[in-house]
């Protein structure tokens, strides 16, 4: 055995660099990884690992190097550090070195924020990556299907309780209570919401469709990045012409976050208004005397 003392510097060093390579590879998973809408809803994996898995690995990953990252330059190099930024009498300093590595990091960080080319381009390119998945491997038919209970989706579908039980039963899955969620269902018998609603839709012959005006209905998660045409199957009307109708030129292919930025107003709150306006004219529009019809459409708020 050898009687040389156990290296910390040696040590903290290979910490950094495999944790390095998780977070390396564990980024690189999430930025292609599908919207958690599609991941729930299909128990999307990559090398066996769901996106809460590479979420976590990537979380804890990152504690480990930041814990590391601190012990190694404090205790191993922080007189090196302070000598890079130190004047020297004799020789060049590093101290254009370090306000150049200073300035990319504010541009990079500030062109984040801001959404300025090339940095959004970049992260727009991310975002077509996950949205890609829905294509390849579906989308719920409505958001957080996977949360709905039996009932409430056999309702949806035009189906009794105790059919769509005698359908899961039929497939020799465990066919749970009218209260138990699809992700519960899914869960029990290793398969994915998506089969379990799959197997009800077989048995019906239906899909839910959406309400018209139903603005509960949209997944608010990504809204900026969606477009007019995909909004409005959404909602169920003519998105476009209600812009119009305010005033808001827009094409169908555009996204909503670039209309909303022509607008002055946030993806969110400029769909808020137009539920708003929607409301009054349906008000409006409802008899004022006798049996007044009213329809109450919730107001949600991100």
């Amino acid at each position: 055995m050898s009687d040389r003392k156990f290296s910390f510097k040696t040590f903290t060093s290979f910490i950094l660099v495999w944790t390095f390579l998780l977070l390396f590879i564990s980024g690189v998973m999430l930025f292609v990884s599908p919207p958690g809408r599609v991941a729930h809803w299909t128990n999307w994996t990559l090398l066996g690992l769901t996106k809460e898995g590479w979420q976590g690995v990537h979380t804890l990953m990152a504690v480990v190097f930041l814990v590391g990252g601190i012990f190694h330059l404090l205790k191993f190099n922080w007189k090196v550090f302070i000598h890079y930024l130190a004047t020297r009498k004799k020789g060049s300093s590093y101290r254009f070195e370090a306000i150049m590595a200073s300035v990319l990091f504010v541009v990079v960080l500030i062109g984040t924020i801001l959404g300025i080319p090339p940095f959004s381009s970049f992260l727009d390119f991310g975002e077509s990556v996950k949205l890609s998945w829905e294509e390849k491997i579906g989308n719920p038919p409505v958001p957080h299907m996977e949360l709905k209970t039996l009932a409430e989706v056999s309702e949806l579908l035009g189906l009794s309780v105790d059919e769509a039980r005698d359908q899961l039963q039929a497939r020799a899955w465990d066919a749970g209570k009218g209260s138990s969620s699809l992700q519960q269902l899914a869960d029990v018998n290793g398969v994915s919401p998506q089969d379990i609603y799959q197997a009800l839709q077989a048995k019906s012959g239906n899909s839910p469709s959406p309400v018209p005006g139903n603005f509960q209905s949209v997944q608010r998660t990504g809204l900026g990045r969606k477009s007019i045409e995909d909004l409005s199957a959404e909602l169920g009307f003519d998105l476009r012409a209600e812009l119009n109708r305010m005033g808001i030129t827009a094409e169908n292919d555009e996204r909503w976050r670039d209309v909303a930025e022509r607008a002055g107003a946030s993806p969110h709150d400029l769909l808020t208004r137009i539920e708003a306006e929607r409301n009054q004219s349906l008000e409006a529009s409802s008899p004022d005397q006798g049996n007044r019809s009213q329809v109450e459409i919730p107001l949600v708020l991100d």
